[in-house]
Order: structure tokens, then C-alpha cells, then sequence
């Protein structure tokens, strides 16, 4: 069977994704952790309680690998356009991604991604991130209503680790571009060392292995 990395979240839709894929992948997890050198991380713990009630509800050892997001996602607040703060943030997601895939022999990269959900789900934005990696990204949630995405989460009981009470995101910018083009975000990214970034945020991984109890 194939496998992929699944890019997990504390919300709703990656796990769902996750969860449609998992009868046909072989499915490992990366979590890109915004608060990385903080104790008490409600969103990391929130996490690790989803794939827990993932692999209890599927029967399957999973392992999950949390990265350091918090160092990128200053340097590219500091250094680059703050509207642009999402799409760079999802590509660096992806760089780091397309690292751990090849070191762990892991052929695609899974998301929970959905037109126009959120700032950086248009498909203007989805074109420049897929540029970002030479990973194929698989989206299987890209068209599907809301409304059923909510029920497949209440049904594989993970809506309402979800919806726990959790943090906004530190980095997000008041007014994220819905639209952006390659050689815009190539430019600022020019500004700081991405491939370093990348390179230090894929060694700063934390693996957890996660047994159905």
C-alpha cells in the first residue's frame, strides 16, 4: 500500500482527510507546531488526542512528528510582507513536509485543504503552494461541503477534540492575501535563508509512536 504524510492541525478538517484516505494509504502524521517552545500546548496536546482517537477508531499504530513552526514563522514575520504570512507559512509547511517524506521513504503529501475556507484555500493560492514542493499533494476534501465534513468528524469522534477551546494562530495577519504569484512570494522569501529554515525545522522533529489503547 502507498503512504502518506498527512499535515495534521488541531481543527477539523485534516483529521477528517486523514480519515477518508485511510483504507487506501498507509498514513503517517506532521504537525507544525506554532508554539514549539512553550510549555502547556494546548494545541499539541489537542493533536495528539485526535490521532489517538484516529488510531483507536481505525486499529492502526500511527507516528506522528512535530516540527518547530515557531522559528519560520517569526522570520517570516519579521522579515517579509504580513499579508503573505499564511501562504508562507503553508510552504515552508511543505518544504519541511517533502524533507520527512524522503528521509521516511513516504511517497505523498495529504492535507485537509478546501477551496475558500480560509485565506490561503483559494486556488490562485493553492498553485503557488504546490510549487513549493515537487511532492504530489492529495486533497481529498478540496470540494466537500462543510456541513459534511462536520458530520464525517462527529461520526469518526474526533469534532469534538476539535472544537476544544485552543489558541489563534500568533502569526495570522489581519488581512491575508486571497491571491498571490510565484515570483511575489519568491522575492520575499529571498530575504531570509528558507532552505535553512527548512533544513533546521525537519531536525528539530519530535517522533511519537501512537498505539490504539
Amino acid at each position: 500500500m502507498r503512504s502518506a504524510l498527512c499535515l495534521i492541525s488541531s481543527g477539523i478538517d485534516s483529521p477528517v482527510a486523514a480519515s477518508v484516505m485511510m483504507d487506501k494509504l498507509n498514513i503517517s502524521f506532521i504537525f507544525f507546531d506554532n508554539q514549539f517552545s512553550k510549555p502547556n500546548n494546548i494545541q499539541r496536546k489537542k493533536v495528539i488526542d485526535i490521532i489517538q482517537k484516529l488510531s483507536d477508531k481505525h486499529d492502526k499504530k500511527f507516528k506522528l512528528f512535530i516540527i518547530d513552526h515557531e522559528t519560520p514563522q517569526l522570520e517570516y514575520k519579521a522579515n517579509c510582507i504580513n499579508r503573505f504570512q499564511c501562504i508562507f507559512c503553508k510552504r515552508m509547511m511543505y518544504n519541511v513536509s517533502e524533507i520527512i517524506a524522503k528521509e521516511k521513504n513516504i511517497g505523498f503529501l495529504l492535507t485537509g485543504e478546501n477551496i475558500g475556507q480560509v485565506a490561503s484555500q483559494t486556488l490562485e493560492n493553492m498553485i503557488t503552494l504546490d510549487k513549493a514542493t515537487d511532492k504530489v499533494i492529495l486533497r481529498p476534501l478540496i470540494a466537500h461541503d462543510k456541513n459534511d465534513i462536520i458530520k464525517i468528524a462527529r461520526q469518526i469522534d474526533t469534532f469534538d477534540i476539535s472544537i476544544r477551546k485552543d489558541i489563534d494562530c500568533p502569526f495570522l495577519p489581519k488581512n491575508p492575501a486571497t491571491r498571490s504569484k510565484e515570483e511575489i512570494l519568491v522575492n520575499q522569501e529571498s530575504k531570509i535563508n528558507t532552505e535553512k529554515l527548512a533544513t533546521d525545522a525537519a531536525k528539530s522533529l519530535i517522533e511519537i509512536n501512537v498505539t490504539p489503547k
